[in-house]
């Protein structure tokens, strides 16, 4: 299932509403976009970058900076 509006993989699903949910899981997310990346890289194939790409866009715009200690 792929979401409309992004272009990603949806993670939820409801078997109850039937709908698919946008709202997962980001570390699953993440280890999802993971799994593309390795496949992507085991198969030798560049079919999956733009999915790839448009995963990270969606995480880039997400982060949040923060101020770290020196020496971290």
């Amino acid at each position: 299932m792929v979401d409309e509006h992004t272009g990603r993989p949806l993670y939820l699903y409801d078997p109850q509403n039937d709908p698919a949910t946008g709202n997962g899981e980001p570390i699953r997310d993440i280890a999802a976009v993971w799994d593309v990346e390795f496949l992507n890289a085991f198969l030798g194939l560049d079919d999956l970058v733009d999915l790839i790409r448009r995963w990270f866009a969606h995480f880039d715009r997400r982060v949040i900076g923060r101020d770290v200690a020196p020496g971290l």
